[in-house]
């Protein structure tokens, strides 16, 4: 009866002291605001980190979180585990009612550039992931009534109000909402690689398509508080590097769509990522070659029928760089079967211009003028900003 007894409290002190390492998230609507530690606290960084999370609401709540971060690309076990932690709670917290309207943004003026540039830079915001409540900004749409949407890796989504100053220059942006991308069963979308969205395009009725990479999909939203639908993804996209798929995608004007990857090569045609035209069910299998050390991001659809293509380069020397190039409608619709296409170069983003890992572009046609805008994606680095730069295209 005695070693009954100590096996069972046994039993018990090993459930609290598990309770203890993994914690209660408490209900997103009404957080628990904890003290900080004074330094020297006994407390474990792991704690420390659950804690700091702990006092955040969910970004739908117009709150937010950081993680504590290691830098892009790092492969510290502890950098993993917290956040796999982080996401596995954010998984489990309620989408709550649209965030009060606020400021998320500091606005910045951008250089010069010399010459007559094709696109002439207007500025720029320096976006809070802490006040947003997530960084790693990957897609970007602009709508006609200047409203900024924009999705992020992590599975988020965030809709902004823009505001243009004189000479159309950037002068406020203010976020109305934000939440959490879900599946088909309208579930926040679980931890991991199903999060992991990259591209953002609007269909004409006015839905919105998302592709997302390491599970290489397309999915379809109705709203993108919704729940999703699928598409099948253009064949042999399967076969992408878990991190290099579906990173660019794009409605163009004449109701097909472009899609391009990231970085999967064609056995023939050296230098050369797969790409597709068309649209589910009808899908035309192309080539894209990117400048030099480049591998393409993302693209837009401009009035006239071309498209704007943004492409990225990074080395640990160099860091990153980028360019947006131009595609001709012409040259898409002469497109057949095993054709590569390419773009004209229209921008270097290097300096002077702030130089980050751009991965989201968007264009529309504003009082008579084609503004671009060019979004980072901050990979959760405190090396790195999130940055939103406005461009005029040149007629």
């Amino acid at each position: 009866m005695r070693s009954a007894r100590l096996r069972r409290d046994a039993a018990g002190l090993r459930r609290a002291r598990a309770g203890d390492r993994l914690s209660q998230v408490p209900p997103a609507t009404t957080p628990t605001p904890t003290s900080l530690r004074p330094c020297g606290s006994a407390a474990s960084p792991r704690k420390r980190e659950r804690e700091r999370f702990l006092r955040s609401p969910s970004p739908a709540c117009g709150g937010g979180w950081r993680a504590e971060r290691a830098g892009w690309g790092s492969a510290h076990p502890s950098s993993i585990q917290r956040r796999a932690f982080l996401g596995g709670l954010l998984a489990t917290l309620p989408v709550c009612a649209p965030a009060q309207s606020r400021q998320v943004a500091t606005a910045f003026a951008l250089p010069d550039l010399p010459g007559t540039p094709a696109l002439r830079p207007l500025g720029g915001f320096e976006i809070d992931p802490e006040q947003l409540g997530f960084g790693g900004l990957s897609g970007l749409h602009i709508a006609p009534d200047l409203t900024v949407t924009a999705i992020s890796d992590l599975g988020g989504f965030a809709e902004f109000a823009l505001t243009l100053g004189p000479g159309l220059r950037p002068a406020a942006l203010v976020l109305r909402r934000s939440g959490w991308l879900k599946d088909w069963a309208g579930r926040p979308l679980p931890r991991g690689h199903a999060r992991d969205a990259e591209a953002l395009a609007r269909l004409p009725d006015g839905s919105w398509l998302v592709a997302f990479e390491r599970w290489h999909r397309i999915w379809r939203y109705a709203d993108l508080d919704a729940p999703a639908r699928h598409f099948d993804a253009p064949p042999g996209v399967a076969r992408a590097p878990r991190n290099a798929g579906l990173e660019t995608l794009a409605v163009l004007q004449d109701g097909r769509w472009l899609a391009i990857a990231e970085d999967l090569p064609l056995p023939d045609a050296p230098g050369v990522t797969a790409a597709w035209l068309g649209r589910p069910g009808a899908w035309t299998p192309l080539g894209w070659r990117p400048g030099p050390g480049m591998n393409p991001v993302d693209a837009t659809p401009l009035p006239d029928g071309d498209v704007l293509v943004l492409e990225r380069g990074f080395t640990w020397i160099a860091g990153f760089w980028g360019r947006v190039v131009r595609l001709r409608a012409a040259s898409l619709a002469a497109a057949t079967a095993g054709a590569v296409l390419q773009g004209e170069p229209l921008l270097r983003l290097e300096p002077p211009l702030p130089v980050d890992n751009y991965e989201g572009i968007a264009a529309l046609r504003h009082e008579g003028r084609t503004l671009v805008a060019v979004v980072s994606d901050d990979n959760q680095s405190w090396l790195q900003r999130t940055l939103l730069l406005f461009f005029e295209l040149a007629e």
